[in-house]
């Protein structure tokens, strides 16, 4: 990949960077992240331990770091912002509750056109997360405009199917985490209100307390997935690939 240029976190705009930038729900004119903490507060506001829901098996504490971002430019006019995590833990297969948090070591929100129009999440800005340091995972989740309720979990990959003319799939676990890490691009409608507000499944099933369960986020709390059971109901937000 050429790069052009490459800007601190006080110019991201000489990278093409839009300053501000419209969600995907629709709400304009927000202030485009420079921070792990305005990217996504939930990403750095808790130290995570083995005390109740724990991150890692082995219970050993963990605190995320407010980082800076810093951007570049590439030879094609595409401008990425970059937000890293060098503290990042590898995936371990979990089958008990976990913290998403500490798995993201890099997201990028990508701009196609630079700083010109219309600066708008699924448009000309998108994002990207890579996840683990070592056998590490890339997804670039394209999420749909309307969020399906009311549809056993069970049923979830079907309901995604059905949406625009049959290109949108479930996401995977990996793909909702890198919807919480960036629920700020997608709008208020994503985390809902109050706590427990928006608990969205995923695609990977785990056996976990002798029955095979599906791993869902807590966008509402954003701090940890965990498995419930296979036919419940839950919030489902379709992704393209």
């Amino acid at each position: 990949m050429k790069i052009n240029n490459i800007c601190d976190n006080e110019h991201i705009d000489d990278c093409g960077i839009p300053l501000t930038y419209t969600t995907l729900t629709g709400t304009g004119n927000l202030d485009m992240p420079k921070t792990m903490t305005e990217l996504n507060d939930k990403m750095t506001s808790a130290s995570y331990s083995a005390g109740g829901t724990a991150y890692h098996p082995d219970g050993s504490a963990y605190s995320m770091l407010d980082t800076k971002a810093a951007a570049f430019e590439t030879g094609n006019g595409e401008s990425i912002l970059t937000f890293y995590n060098p503290n990042c833990v590898a995936n371990m297969d979990e089958t008990v509750d976990y913290f998403v948090q500490p798995k993201i070591c890099a997201n990028m929100i990508y701009d196609l056109n630079g700083s010109k129009g219309p600066n708008t999440v699924g448009k000309d800005i998108g994002f990207m997360t890579i996840l683990y340091p070592t056998d590490s995972v890339v997804v670039a989740p394209q999420p749909f405009r309307t969020i399906i309720t009311g549809v056993a979990s069970d049923e979830a990959a079907a309901a995604c199917t059905q949406q625009a003319g049959g290109e949108y799939r479930i996401p995977t676990k990996d793909e909702l985490a890198s919807l919480f890490a960036n629920s700020a691009l997608m709008g208020p409608t994503f985390t809902g209100l109050g706590a427990n507000a928006h608990w969205y499944s995923s695609s990977k099933h785990v056996f976990s307390n002798g029955r095979i369960t599906n791993w869902l986020i807590v966008a509402g709390l954003g701090e940890y997935r965990i498995p419930v059971a296979g036919v419940s109901e839950w919030s489902i937000l379709c992704v393209e690939r």
